[in-house]
């Protein structure tokens, strides 16, 4: 029988369950709304983290860059460059800026447009490459500063008619507002220095007194680096030299993989790198400037960039001296056990116009020339035998040293691509 105590003691054990699951299901919610919170801090957190690793990787590749074109243009370029990327960044703290930059006009450029010369962004590393067309028709805020010498603020990109987004969109950067300022030297504007997105608010007019605080220093440094053209190379933008006549030479072992086959890898590149060592001298006595190493071999050029006199036959006094360095060399390793019996030395040269460059992707720049010789040598090589040490000359240099040197004429394939660019070449017998 139930009793009535034993109704009560049901109705009060209900009651409790039903208060632990109001309790539970409280606490449930509580938790829940505490693990979004801590998730969204997470991701704020998280996102933070990632703009920062992208700010950092893009100012290592902008120092890659510039380490990459100052072996060009030499260390105190270099410095004045990091001078400037350090005044820049204590500006852009200063104004409490989110981003900075300056500008400058590019004095390679056949249109009026305006470079990056010194950038401290998140996205600096593709913003430095961008350019800005700054002629009489064309909008922007750099390009209106710079053209008239004025100061700008924008307190709102969205509607400013003046900005210009497409800088913005190629580079995947939102700027808000703005403030940009002229550069000046004696009353004439020499570049442009702008603060992108202030940390709290807007750019107002005391942010303008204490950025105008800043130029005249600010514009000595950028003067002391635009007054001289080849500094520009440093940013990757080629002096316009135009053609001048020059002579390539190209040197290539042949077979020199069977040292990596038939020796121990460590010692394989000790070996090759004491033939780049011995030949790397001996090919600079006459002058020659190394353009670049190949993996087993490197391209010199005769009177591009340093002028030389008898330029043609000192290419081919270059590469006599080196066949007989490589010859004695090679002696020597394969009397010392080394199995570089089967490994020879292929010389070509070729003469011609060519173009001095700075060329490559923007994490790898370097400095070369173009033109038909460096593809008529490169052809030359490929074609000439894989078992012999030989000199190959194409007709050009021929003509030029034929008086000083024994020749005989090279078989050249009549449908080979080399024939189509030089369908005569020679084969260097001695020098007279």
């Amino acid at each position: 029988m139930i009793t009535r105590a034993m109704i009560d003691f049901f109705g009060l054990a209900g009651a409790i369950i039903s208060i632990i699951t109001a309790i539970v299901l409280v606490t449930l919610f509580f938790a829940k709304i505490q693990a979004k919170i801590t998730e969204s801090k997470l991701k704020d957190d998280n996102d933070k983290l990632q703009l920062k690793i992208a700010e950092i990787n893009s100012r290592l590749s902008v120092s890659n860059d510039l380490l990459s074109e100052a072996k060009k243009v030499g260390t105190p370029i270099l410095l004045l460059k990091l001078e400037l990327d350090k005044t820049l960044s204590i500006a852009k703290s200063f104004l409490s800026a989110t981003a900075a930059s300056i500008l400058v006009k590019n004095p390679r450029s056949v249109r009026e447009e305006l470079i990056f010369l010194a950038v401290d962004s998140p996205n600096a590393f593709s913003l430095i490459k961008q350019r800005i067309p700054c002629g009489e028709s064309d909008k922007g805020i750099a390009a209106t500063v710079f053209k008239t010498g004025r100061a700008y603020t924008s307190v709102d990109t969205n509607v400013d008619k003046i900005f210009n987004p497409s800088i913005d969109k190629r580079v995947d950067f939102k700027t808000e507002n703005i403030l940009a300022l002229p550069l000046k030297i004696e009353g004439k504007t020499i570049g442009v220095i702008e603060f992108l997105n202030k940390m709290s608010g807007s750019f107002n007019e005391d942010d303008l007194r204490r950025a105008n605080n800043l130029l005249k220093s600010l514009s000595n440094e950028v003067n002391s680096f635009i007054e001289k053209p080849e500094n520009f190379e440093i940013l990757g933008i080629a002096s316009e030299k135009g053609l001048a006549k020059g002579t390539v030479l190209i040197i290539d072992l042949s077979n020199s993989s069977s040292l990596l086959e038939l020796y121990p890898v460590p010692l394989a590149v000790d070996l090759l790198n004491e033939y780049m060592d011995v030949l790397g001298e001996e090919g600079t006595k006459y002058g020659a400037t190394i353009d670049k190493f190949t993996g087993d071999g490197f391209i010199l050029l005769f009177n591009v960039p340093k002028p030389l006199n008898n330029f043609e036959f000192n290419a081919i006094k270059t590469a006599c001296d080196l066949q007989t360095k490589f010859i004695e060399m090679k002696n020597r390793w394969v009397d010392s056990g080394v199995p570089a019996k089967a490994i020879y030395q292929r010389i070509s040269i070729s003469t011609g116009d060519l173009a001095e460059v700075i060329i490559g992707p923007y994490q790898h720049k370097e400095q070369t020339v173009l033109g038909m010789p460096m593809m008529i040598a490169s052809n030359l090589s490929l074609i000439s035998i894989r078992t012999d040490n030989l000199i190959v000359i194409d007709n050009e240099t021929n003509e030029a040293v034929k008086e000083l040197i024994s020749s005989t004429e090279f078989s050249i394939p009549k449908n080979s691509k080399s024939h189509k660019l030089t369908p005569k070449a020679f084969e260097v017998l001695e020098i007279n």
